[in-house]
């Protein structure tokens, strides 16, 4: 069985691993707190992510390296200036070890200015798309056209991170497409 690859009403291809209840709706379960054990950094969860990102992605392996032509992965920023989103940095890390044609840019997007945690934020006082589109860099390699960038991050919800940083690296590397591999996806429900 292959894995099914989405597509963000933001209009980014991904895949994920888990669905994410937010704790402030009361739908806490053990898929939830798998991912707050991930953003802790907890490293038995951690190396149980990398072991399912990268089994996920060998289902998609020959897609990704000959359609896709996918060359470099880097994580999604922290919400903090100047500070890594370490866990999804360990998984580019182990995503690259096992697949050599993929390239980490450890680092490679870079927030420059602190914005609000969206999982900490009341909906109406979430970052925007301009928000995150102003206050991340791209400071990587510049030769990705024709290419696709794969992008790690801990849970999609509304992609506005997610877009922010796909413009991001579109316009820093020429590259054709950003493919999201999401730890989780937010669902209601």
């Amino acid at each position: 069985m292959t894995t099914p690859i989405f597509r963000h009403e933001c209009g980014l291809k991904y895949i994920y691993l888990h669905k994410y209840h937010p704790r402030r709706l009361g739908a806490e379960d053990a898929e939830t707190e798998l991912i707050l054990q991930f953003k802790k950094r907890n490293a038995k969860i951690l190396a149980q992510i990398e072991k399912e990102m990268v089994e996920k992605v060998a289902s998609l392996s020959a897609h990704l390296q000959y359609q896709l032509r996918c060359r470099y992965i880097v994580a999604a920023p922290s919400s903090k200036a100047d500070v890594q989103n370490f866990a999804c940095e360990r998984v580019c890390i182990a995503l690259a070890a096992h697949f050599p044609w993929l390239t980490h840019v450890p680092g490679g997007l870079r927030r420059i200015k602190t914005v609000p945690k969206s999982s900490t934020s009341l909906p109406s006082e979430r970052p925007d798309y301009e928000t995150h589109f102003g206050s991340i860099c791209y400071v990587g390699p510049k030769d990705a056209s024709g290419q696709t960038v794969l992008l790690v991050d801990d849970v999609l919800t509304r992609g506005a991170t997610a877009s922010a940083c796909r413009d991001i690296l579109i316009q820093a590397t020429s590259c054709e497409q950003v493919f999201g591999l999401f730890v989780a996806k937010t669902v209601y429900g």
